[in-house]
C-alpha cells in the first residue's frame, strides 16, 4: 500500500487513522544510523509484530497496559545499555509520557540500564532522559489532536 506524503507539519492535522496509515518512519532510520556510527548494537522491540496498528496479530494489543509502553529499541555495547523511544517530532502525548515513566521505573536500573527519548530530526538527534523531559514540561505547550489526545510540545534546544 502506497503512503500519502503530507507537506511538512501537516500530517498531525489528519485523523489518527490517517496519521498511522501514512506515517513513514524516517526517524528510526536516523536513529539506527546513529547507533551504527557510535558502535551500538541495537534490536528493534516490536510487541505488535506488524507496524500497521489496524491489522495487529494481537487482538486489542493497545489494551495491554504497560506493555504498550515498551520502548522502540534496546541498544548496547561493551560499556552501556539503554532503551530508546524514538520520536520524529518534539510532541509527546500526555498518556504516553506517563507510560514512559512507568516503563523506566519498572524496567530500568539507573546504574545499568537507561531509558532515553530520542528526537530524530533531519539535521540533528536530541537525546533526553525522562528526568530531563520532566524538567522541560513547565516550559512546554499543551495542544490536542482532533480525536482529543493531548500532547506536550517539548521545547528542545541543544
Amino acid at each position: 500500500m502506497e503512503k500519502h506524503v503530507y507537506p511538512k507539519g501537516k500530517l498531525n492535522m489528519e485523523s489518527y487513522n490517517d496519521r498511522v496509515k501514512n506515517y513513514i518512519n524516517y526517524a528510526e532510520k536516523r536513529f539506527e544510523d546513529y547507533c551504527t556510527e557510535k558502535g551500538y548494537a541495537y534490536k528493534k522491540l516490536l510487541l505488535n509484530a506488524d507496524e500497521n496498528l489496524f491489522e495487529s496479530p494481537i487482538p486489542h494489543w493497545t489494551r495491554l497496559g504497560i506493555m504498550v509502553a515498551q520502548a522502540d529499541y534496546f541498544c548496547y555495547n561493551q560499556n552501556r545499555q539503554f532503551y530508546a523511544e524514538i520520536k520524529a517530532s518534539n510532541k509527546i502525548k500526555i498518556r504516553d509520557l506517563k507510560k514512559y515513566c512507568a516503563w523506566e521505573m519498572i524496567m530500568c536500573d539507573p546504574k545499568y540500564t537507561q531509558y532515553y527519548i530520542c528526537f530524530c530530526f533531519n539535521d540533528k538527534l536530541i537525546i533526553k532522559t525522562i528526568s530531563q523531559i520532566m524538567e522541560l514540561l513547565p516550559k512546554s505547550e499543551i495542544k490536542s489532536y482532533h480525536e482529543g489526545n493531548k500532547y506536550f510540545v517539548i521545547p528542545l534546544q541543544e
